[in-house]
């Protein structure tokens, strides 16, 4: 799956396109298609360093809507 991630603080510069391998659901989980993913004002602060630097690979995106593709029952 591809996805927006930094690794180091700074501007928008340091995003970049990643790949990654496809999550599997885990108990009382979905894997959903993701249609749409937004940046909220958190992850914009994480990627400026108000949290401190980023322990390797940060993803991205945490507000998304898509359609659900699999589930998992409890």
């Amino acid at each position: 799956m591809k996805a927006a991630a930094f690794k180091e603080v700074g501007g928008p510069e340091v995003l970049r396109l990643v790949e990654l391998p496809a999550p599997e659901p885990g108990q009382a989980e979905v894997l959903s298609r993701v249609a749409y993913a937004g940046l909220n004002c958190g992850e914009v602060q994480h990627r400026l360093g108000d949290f401190g630097a980023p322990e390797g690979e940060t993803v991205t995106g945490l507000e998304a809507s898509g359609t659900v593709r699999r589930s998992v029952r409890a």
